[in-house]
């Protein structure tokens, strides 16, 4: 596979900037609501398997082989 790094863009394109975004609001939400029957859990379920499923369509299985907790805590200062 011919891959130039140049070729490589960190910048999230348009159409996916909204993909999980709420996750964490949502989360929050939820933790916080009392009643059993507030729409929260379902809203953050809903939240999460649109994320999955995005990841699923649009990210190799093979590029999250060597995906450890460090890359994650360093990803949230890569949002651009």
């Amino acid at each position: 596979m011919n891959c130039n790094i140049t070729d490589l863009s960190l910048k999230t394109p348009s159409e996916f900037k909204n993909v999980g975004a709420q996750i964490f609001q949502l989360f929050a939400e939820y933790l916080k609501s009392k009643k059993v029957e507030d729409s929260s859990k379902q809203q953050l379920l809903d939240e999460l398997k649109a994320l999955d499923q995005h990841l699923r369509e649009h990210v190799s299985p093979l590029l999250l082989v060597h995906l450890s907790g460090h890359h994650l805590q360093l990803s949230r200062s890569l949002v651009i």
